[in-house]
């Protein structure tokens, strides 16, 4: 959808393909879902914050227990 709108995406089926493709290329934003195969979309995100933290999230889940990582009062990042 977004390679329709003229926008550049890469595609990655895990976060041990997603670190890689991030320290090739300078992205604007990291769409990527909370759970993933490895670690969870909370730790992979962390990871993310540590090595690129101007790089922009978008969390996309079928969970039906994200209300609950949501709400969370500390903060993940």
């Amino acid at each position: 959808m977004l390679a329709d709108l003229g926008i550049d995406v890469s595609e990655a089926g895990s976060e041990e393909e997603a670190l890689p493709l991030l320290e090739q290329s300078g992205f604007d934003i990291l769409v990527t879902n909370l759970g993933l195969p490895g670690m969870s979309g909370d730790q992979f995100c962390q990871a993310v914050r540590q090595c690129w933290p101007e790089i922009g999230i978008v969390f996309a889940t079928g969970a039906s227990t994200v209300r609950n990582w949501l709400i969370r009062p500390e903060p993940h990042y």
